[in-house]
């Protein structure tokens, strides 16, 4: 793991005070769903800058680990509104936040060099699986998803470093665009729509190695 992954001791000092524990707590391995939520709405009621991010990309990372993915879908696939009954939303919550964080970092290009290969061996499992279960998860769970996610995969498309991890899941990722694409097709936002058709077209039109 890169060490800007690592809830150092430098990392932990430029979290602010009031969020500094609980950020401690949902960052340890054996943290409980109630440590991360604690942290998520913690960082989630003061307005999202890059500056506020950049101290917490080792929590949201930490937070994106798959594998809790299982258990999530075993949830989803039974019977009931689980989302909205269960653990399974305060789950989605917080992986939701955490994806919505982290893209903002890589779009701002303020994520360390070197750690772009660990944050896609997290993050990509959970974009397939808010892919696979997209018609659950609406509304405010996974906010303009396939904007974030396509652009993120574009941003990191164009770092050597990150391509490279990326390279093995080029045929997965392909598949992705080519749904989100077809999502995004169906949609009324056409100002959005030009604009991630134009990213989308640019990334099938550039090969990769």
């Amino acid at each position: 793991m890169h060490q800007s992954l690592r809830l150092s001791d430098a990392a932990r000092s430029r979290i602010s005070l009031q969020s500094r524990r609980s950020a401690i707590a949902a960052a340890n391995p054996s943290a409980c769903l109630e440590e991360r939520v604690i942290f998520m709405q913690n960082i989630t009621r003061i307005p999202w800058t890059v500056d506020i991010l950049v101290p917490s990309l080792p929590v949201l990372y930490a937070i994106l680990d798959p594998v809790r993915i299982p258990s999530i879908s075993n949830a989803l696939e039974g019977p009931g509104d689980v989302v909205q009954d269960s653990h399974v939303g305060l789950e989605i919550f917080c992986v939701s936040n955490s994806l919505r964080g982290i893209l903002t970092l890589v779009r701002a290009k303020r994520v360390p060099f070197g750690a772009f290969s660990d944050i896609w061996k997290n993050v990509w499992p959970w974009l397939q699986f808010t892919e696979m279960y997209h018609e659950i998860l609406t509304g405010d769970l996974i906010a303009d998803r396939y904007i974030q996610q396509v652009l993120f995969i574009a941003t990191l498309g164009t770092n050597p470093e990150a391509e490279r991890t990326m390279a093995k899941d080029i045929v997965d990722i392909c598949i992705f665009l080519g749904r989100a694409w077809a999502r995004l097709l169906q949609g009324d936002d056409r100002d959005n729509k030009a604009a991630e058709t134009l990213t989308i077209g640019q990334l099938w039109k550039t090969p990769k190695k």
